[in-house]
């Protein structure tokens, strides 16, 4: 702990300081006359979202400031040149009609100072307000809370799922069996205006197996005894994210199942991430 913290004391000295403050000079001065061309400067932070957000986009602010660009030209480098990089200028980076965007209000003129863009007094994100007050369960979109990507398995609890298939148990009428999954496909799908279907594989579907997607039915079709599919609307595409899903027999399930620990009528989880349409 005491070596990881001693990182932030390294402060150079002497000839190596001295040789990157010139450097740092030279830096300024291009960026200066880049600008005063007519070069387009896109302000943005060479950090990800895992870190603290916004912070580091608030300092590459302040460093434009201290080359000498205008707090109007910030602005413009953070909305309009963002949008053009990315090729969605038409839809992006101005407020004109038709185009979408978000509202952030601040409660001093960021045209004196650019600094003042860090006093917000209201965000409002796809016409809601958000609540800006501390959640220790915040994450991003397609990550658990806590540092870094999900690094997790798309189907979860596989060693599982191969023993239950190992289980030779015949049907029980008017029982349902522990049904598990195995496989997911597609695991990755995009926002969309229609509907989309997505198939898993596993064993002991039966007529009356429902899907639960982010903790609710969705439509579900039985194929076979090892394989259903389900169907998202475009209203649930809405969200991007990564999310869980789950294959919920009927009750009753059969006390085989439950006696023997395997389950009471729920499958092992699986997660469909749903990607944004860029």
């Amino acid at each position: 702990m005491e070596e990881s913290l001693a990182a932030y004391d390294d402060v150079d000295t002497g000839a190596v300081r001295e040789r990157r403050l010139k450097g740092w000079e030279n830096v300024k001065r291009f960026h200066k006359m880049f600008v005063d061309a007519g070069g387009h400067l896109v302000v943005s932070g060479n950090l990800n979202d895992r870190y603290v957000p916004g912070l580091q986009l608030f300092q590459e602010m302040r460093v434009m400031r201290e080359v000498g660009m205008t707090p109007m030209q910030i602005i413009v480098g953070s909305t309009k040149y963002a949008a053009q990089l990315v090729q969605k200028d038409d839809s992006l980076g101005t407020i004109e009609a038709g185009k979408t965007a978000d509202i952030l209000i601040v409660s001093a003129d960021p045209l004196q100072d650019i600094g003042n863009l860090v006093k917000t007094d209201t965000v409002i994100f796809d016409g809601k307000i958000i609540d800006r007050h501390y959640h220790a369960d915040y994450k991003t979109t397609f990550s658990p809370p806590g540092d870094g990507a999900s690094t997790g398995p798309i189907v979860e609890a596989l060693p599982w799922v191969v023993s239950l298939m190992k289980v030779n148990r015949p049907a029980q009428e008017g029982q349902s069996p522990q049904p598990a999954i195995h496989t997911i496909e597609p695991f990755i799908v995009t926002q969309g205006s229609m509907p989309v279907s997505v198939t898993l594989k596993g064993i002991n579907f039966v007529k009356g197996s429902v899907v639960h997607f982010k903790g609710k039915p969705v439509p579900t079709q039985l194929v076979s005894r090892t394989e259903l599919t389900f169907t998202l609307d475009s209203e649930v595409q809405k969200t991007a994210g990564r999310f869980d899903l789950v294959v919920i027999n009927p009750a009753p399930v059969d006390t085989f199942y439950s006696r023997g620990m395997w389950g009471n009528g729920t499958s092992n989880m699986a997660h469909l991430v749903i990607n944004y349409r860029y």
